[in-house]
C-alpha cells in the first residue's frame, strides 16, 4: 500500500482509476470473506462444535466435495 501510495504522484490519471478499482475489488472480496467467516462460525456455535469437527465448515468457499 505504501509502495502505491508513493506511486500515485506519477501514475496517470487512467492508471490511478485501475490502481482504485482492483483495491475496491479487493477489498469487497476480502469483505465477502470476513461476513461469510463469521456467518461460519455463528452457524458452528448455534451447532454447539468446533471449528475442528463442525460440519459448516464444509460448506467453505473452494472447497472440495
Amino acid at each position: 500500500m505504501e509502495r502505491i501510495r508513493r506511486a500515485a504522484d506519477t501514475m496517470t490519471k487512467d492508471e490511478l482509476l485501475i490502481v482504485v478499482h482492483q483495491l475496491s475489488h479487493a477489498y469487497s472480496v476480502q469483505r465477502a470473506a470476513a461476513v461469510w467467516a463469521v456467518n461460519q462460525a455463528a452457524e458452528n456455535l448455534s451447532y454447539g462444535c468446533t471449528a475442528r469437527d463442525c460440519p459448516a465448515k464444509r460448506n467453505s468457499p473452494g472447497a472440495l466435495g
